[in-house]
């Protein structure tokens, strides 16, 4: 794996997965919905199958505040803790508290990059820049 790119999916629904098809399969989107999450367009659903990246998807548990962005934030600590830190995370959300977890993860010496996000388009552009 390359890249991996963990969605908040009841944040930016189906535009944070604009740049889908311009992944590698090397690359891992895993996406997290709830029952609060909005429906996915048919057109982002034709383009999630053009994809050819690894795709996840996880149903989270909601009911108290955050409880998605907990289960996000769990999922990427147990990413890293497996051996995966030599890979690039992209958070794809526009919910500024996912910051927060960057800028710990920026802070430990040999930790992963981990960049906040609100579209796999624009983490595409990060990264050629």
């Amino acid at each position: 794996m390359r890249d991996i790119y963990l969605i908040d999916f009841e944040n930016v629904a189906s535009d944070g997965l604009n740049g889908i098809t311009q992944l590698e399969p090397q690359d891992q989107v895993v996406i997290f919905f709830s029952n609060n999450s909005k429906s996915l367009s048919m057109k982002m659903h034709i383009l999630i199958g053009k994809s050819v990246c690894g795709l996840d998807y996880f149903e989270a548990t909601v009911g108290g505040k955050n409880a998605l962005d907990h289960q996000v934030s769990t999922w990427l600590g147990y990413l890293i803790a497996t051996g995966a830190a030599e890979r690039n995370y992209y958070i794809v959300s526009r919910d500024a508290g996912y910051k927060y977890l960057s800028s710990f993860w920026a802070e430990r010496e040999g930790a992963p990059s981990i960049r906040c996000v609100d579209s796999i388009k624009m983490a595409l552009r990060l990264e050629r820049n």
